[in-house]
């Protein structure tokens, strides 16, 4: 009874047990089962393409369940496709079709009363008007989620709201205000995200013993979940740390696991910046031929996912070496192409002082 497994399916996933969820929706047929339980089994398959940094497939099966949820009348199944869609777009960074998909989700839920749905539309419009920069109406979204969870007294999904507040407050630079949201999201819940996001408060405040400490709290946490983006973003924060502490043997250890683990977990961490933090340890090594090696690896990852800042970055850099090792000619050409990313992300600093390196060597 393919109904039967899809609600096993359900219950797995639930619980936490992914492996057995997954392996329990490889045998739903999908020529044989009901419209529900196909819908089910693409609903749930779209999180594992998720997991995966698949968002071609992530959206394709997360918009057949949509459909089929609809044709079926179950609308809150409907509106969690909607939901889970937005987050697809959301980080994706398609930001208009994500805030179509949450407003079309929180339509039906408001609907039907369920008033939870409602909670983590909000929550999710709010990151969503984070990446927009859009601070105030972020704060607006997120007091609407909070006012809800608190009144139906879902403690840790309060938690995680805190937590997305401390983390637009730390984008802004407001680091008492971050450190405050952070604090209240912990007396709640002693989550990884919020050792994470106190990782990031004390790197920035310079205090990257206190930076080092948290990232590997949040290691510990996140070390055999499903998320391992945020494993490697946790690994490669204590790697920060090292380095800015100037312990460069331990910091290229953590960067050479995080290279090896990621070969065999698939995540949409980007690995680019592992290398590209080994390749600074190597220049602070004065192994300027290694180091250059490692930004030439983290320039085609940055190219292959059309990250230009990143690659502008590190074209900057091999130009730096070339420059040391005089090749003027092979410095100009690097320089030149850093530009040409710089501007096409937009990042005029970057790009003016990289026009003024550039200026100067050709002077």
């Amino acid at each position: 009874d393919f109904d039967a497994m899809s609600d096993l399916a359900s219950l797995f996933f639930i619980k936490g047990n992914l492996p057995k969820a997954r392996l329990t929706l490889e045998r739903i047929d999908i020529k044989k089962a009901s419209a529900y339980a196909k819908a089910k089994k693409f609903y749930y398959q779209t999180f594992f393409f998720l997991q995966d940094g698949d968002m071609l497939s992530a959206s394709e099966h997360c918009s057949l369940a949509e459909k089929l949820f609809n044709k079926e009348k179950a609308f809150i199944e409907e509106a969690q496709s909607y939901l889970l869609m937005g987050t697809i777009y959301r980080v994706s960074c398609i930001e208009d079709v994500a805030q179509f998909m949450f407003e079309a989700a929180e339509k039906i839920f408001a609907q039907w009363q369920d008033e939870t749905g409602r909670a983590e539309v909000f929550g999710n419009l709010g990151m969503l008007m984070v990446l927009q920069e859009r601070f105030e109406e972020a704060e607006d979204k997120f007091r609407n989620a909070l006012e809800i969870y608190q009144r139906l007294r879902k403690d840790n999904a309060a938690a995680n709201i805190y937590n997305q507040l401390a983390l637009m407050n730390l984008l802004q630079k407001k680091y008492a205000e971050t450190k405050r949201f952070i604090d209240k999201s912990q007396k709640l819940l002693q989550s990884a995200f919020g050792f994470e996001l106190s990782a990031h408060l004390f790197y920035e405040q310079k205090e990257y013993a206190k930076a080092l400490e948290s990232a590997e709290q949040a290691r510990d946490l996140y070390k055999g979940t499903p998320n391992a983006s945020a494993y490697f973003e946790s690994m490669y924060l204590s790697a920060l740390a090292y380095f800015a502490m100037d312990d460069f043997d331990k910091s290229e250890k953590v960067l050479r696991d995080i290279m090896t683990i990621s070969k065999k977990k698939k995540s949409s961490f980007h690995v680019a910046n592992a290398y590209n933090l080994l390749g600074l340890v190597f220049l602070k090594k004065g192994d300027l031929q290694r180091a250059k090696v490692l930004f030439q690896e983290s320039v085609i990852l940055e190219q292959k996912n059309d990250r230009f800042s990143g690659a502008a970055a590190d074209y900057a850099n091999i130009g730096i070496i070339e420059l040391k090792c005089g090749h003027k000619e092979e410095a100009r050409k690097n320089l030149e192409t850093a530009v040409e990313y710089a501007k096409a992300f937009g990042e005029t600093d970057l790009s003016k002082l990289l026009e003024d390196k550039l200026s100067k060597l050709k002077a």
